[in-house]
Order: structure tokens, then C-alpha cells, then sequence
């Protein structure tokens, strides 16, 4: 799959709140994805693949899995 990422992904939660390893985490996903998008792996086979330590893949999963109250969009409107 192709992902298009802008500049944009560093003005979100993700970048500004954090935790840090949620963006890498995020980016290695996008990296990662099938042409569904969708990243059906494990956090060890991602951690293996890109050579980043499982600890932050699992954090970072960790973080991803919670609901995001800084977040900007609900069910794909902006809110204003």
C-alpha cells in the first residue's frame, strides 16, 4: 500500500501529547500496511522488521488502543 503522510501528522495528540512511541509506532503501521491498510502482525515481527525494541512497539501499542481525548475528529467530521 501506498500511505501519503503530510507534515500534518506532527500537528496531532499523537506528536504533541504523546506518548512518543504511539507516532513511531503509528508510522511503522503505516509503513507496515497491506493495500486493505490493514497490519496484521504481531508487535514482535514489527519490532523484528524494523528493527525497533519490542518494548516501544508494545507501548506504543499500548497507547494507539486507548480512546484519544485530545482527538479532532468524531466518526470522520472536524470539530469546529
Amino acid at each position: 500500500m501506498f500511505a501519503k503522510v503530510f507534515q500534518s501528522i506532527y500537528n496531532g495528540s499523537l506528536a504533541t501529547v504523546g506518548p512518543w512511541e504511539a507516532m513511531v509506532t503509528f508510522q511503522q503501521f503505516l509503513v507496515l500496511s497491506d493495500k486493505f491498510g490493514d497490519v496484521d502482525i504481531t508487535a514482535e515481527v514489527i519490532a523484528r522488521r524494523t528493527i525497533i525494541p519490542l518494548e516501544i512497539i508494545e507501548k506504543g501499542i499500548a497507547a494507539l488502543s486507548k480512546p484519544d481525548p485530545h482527538r479532532q475528529y468524531v466518526a470522520g467530521l472536524r470539530h469546529y
